[in-house]
């Protein structure tokens, strides 16, 4: 994954330039959300991986696609 950190009002991208922000503080705010996990389920999916109940696996998976088909369907709905 990506480092995404600030030079003052720009957002690099692994050390080199990605985009210019209008000020520092944008740029801080922008590099916050490039480095956030991906999504929940992503991370609910990584979670699991490192269980060892397969029953749990299996109940976070489908959390994860419950969460996905969400997203997913959050711009139809609303």
């Amino acid at each position: 994954m990506p480092e995404f950190t600030t030079y003052g009002k720009q957002v690099l991208k692994d050390g080199l330039h990605y985009a210019d922000a209008r000020s520092h503080k944008a740029a801080i705010e922008i590099v916050a959300a490039f480095n956030r996990p991906e999504s929940i389920a992503a991370m609910i999916e990584r979670e699991a991986e490192r269980r060892k109940s397969r029953s749990l696996r299996r109940m976070a998976a489908i959390m994860a696609d419950a969460i996905r088909n969400g997203f997913d369907d959050e711009g139809e709905n609303g």
